[in-house]
C-alpha cells in the first residue's frame, strides 16, 4: 500500500483464454448431450410408432380372421339361400356389392398380386398379399333393411343373402325361429400408398388399406396403418378333417376346395418409419416371410423396420 492506495490485479491474457476455453468445452458437450437425447427420442419415436402401427394391423386383421365364417349361427354355408346368392362375382366390381355376396369363401386370398380385384386400381396397390374375410356383423338390425346393401336373415339352419331393396322377396324369407338379421361384412386388406401422409421429400409411405362395402353396397378403401410395407399371408389347411394336422400353403397353391378347409392363417407384418430423415443405413436388406423372402429396395435402405408375426386360428370352420 502507498499513500493509503489498494490496488487490485484483473485477470490474466492466459486465464482469460482458459476460462474461454472451458467454457466452450462445457457448452458442446451440453450441446453433444442434446443433439443425442433428440436423436435417441426420435429412435424410440420411431420404434414405439411401428410398434402402435403393426399392432392396429395385426388386431385388425385378427378380429375379422376369427368372425370370418360367422353367418348367425348358421352352421352349414351350403344351406344359405336367398336372391342374392345368384349375384357373387369374385372381381369385386366398383359398381356393385356382388363380390361381398360369396358366402361360400369366407376366407380368401391372392398372393403377391392383384389380377382380379378391380375395386383396387392398379395405382393403388403396391406390393404383398390381398386377404378377403366375410361375415355377418354380430349387432342384430332392427330396421327395415333398404337400398343396395347386403344382408343376411339366418336361423340355426338356415340363412338367405339378399340386398336391402329385396327384402321382401319370398325368397329372402326363412321360416325356421328364431330368425335373426344382421348386416353382411366383406373385408378385403392390402397394402397402398398412404392417403394421409406426405413425407418432406414428396413421397407417401406404405399404409395397410381395408376394402369395405359401404351402407349403398358399394366398395369403399380405409385406411388403417401407415407404415406397413409389406403383408405374407400363410394358410393352414385341415389334412385330417378333424383340425389335427395342417399344412401351410400361400394363395397360390390353394385349389377351390381348400378354401372350405382352412383352419389357421399365419400373417407376418413388416412396419417401417413413416419417413425417413437421413443419417441411418438398415443394414438388413431382406427379410423372411413365410415361403418368401422381400427385398428391401436399394432406394429404401435409409428406413428403420421391424417384422412381426402372428398365427390365428379360424373359430367357423
Amino acid at each position: 500500500m502507498t499513500n493509503g492506495i489498494r490496488t487490485e490485479a484483473g485477470l490474466s491474457l492466459i486465464e482469460l483464454l482458459i476460462s474461454t476455453v472451458i467454457g466452450m468445452i462445457v457448452i458442446a458437450a451440453g450441446g453433444k448431450l442434446y443433439v443425442d437425447g433428440r436423436f435417441n427420442s426420435r429412435i424410440q419415436d420411431d420404434l414405439s410408432g411401428m410398434q402402435q402401427n403393426a399392432r392396429v394391423a395385426l388386431d385388425a386383421l385378427s378380429r375379422d380372421i376369427r368372425r370370418a365364417g360367422y353367418f348367425g349361427g348358421n352352421i352349414n354355408r351350403r344351406l344359405i339361400g336367398g336372391t342374392g346368392v345368384r349375384m357373387p362375382d369374385g372381381s369385386c366390381p366398383t359398381t356393385s356389392g356382388r363380390w361381398g355376396a360369396m358366402v361360400f369363401r369366407p376366407i380368401f386370398g391372392i398372393n403377391d398380386t392383384n389380377d382380379r380385384y378391380a375395386c383396387i386400381p392398379g395405382n393403388d396397390y403396391l406390393r404383398g398379399d390381398i386377404l378377403t374375410l366375410r361375415y355377418a356383423d354380430s349387432r342384430p338390425v332392427s330396421s327395415t333393411p333398404s337400398g343396395g346393401e347386403l344382408f343376411i336373415r339366418s336361423s340355426l339352419t338356415e340363412g338367405a343373402v339378399f340386398q336391402g331393396e329385396d327384402e321382401a322377396d319370398p325368397e329372402n324369407s326363412v321360416p325356421a325361429s328364431p330368425v335373426v338379421l344382421r348386416r353382411l361384412v366383406s373385408n378385403a386388406y392390402y397394402i397402398r400408398p398412404s392417403g394421409t401422409i406426405i413425407c418432406p421429400d414428396g413421397s407417401r409411405p406404405p399404409s395397410l388399406y381395408r376394402e369395405q362395402l359401404d351402407r349403398n353396397g358399394l366398395p369403399v378403401a380405409e385406411e388403417l396403418a401407415a407404415g406397413i410395407e409389406q403383408l405374407q399371408i400363410m394358410f393352414g389347411i385341415d389334412v385330417g378333417s378333424d383340425g389335427s394336422a395342417m399344412r401351410f400353403v400361400d394363395a397360390n397353391a390353394m385349389s377351390a376346395s381348400d378354401w372350405e378347409k382352412v383352419r389357421q392363417v399365419r400373417l407376418w407384418v413388416l412396419a417401417r418409419q413413416e419417413c425417413g430423415y437421413g443419417g441411418y443405413r438398415n443394414q438388413q436388406t431382406s427379410y423372411s416371410m413365410g415361403n418368401m423372402t422381400y427385398e428391401i429396395p436399394a432406394a429404401e435402405r435409409g428406413l428403420r423396420r421391424m417384422l412381426f408375426f402372428k398365427a390365428v386360428s379360424v373359430r367357423n370352420g
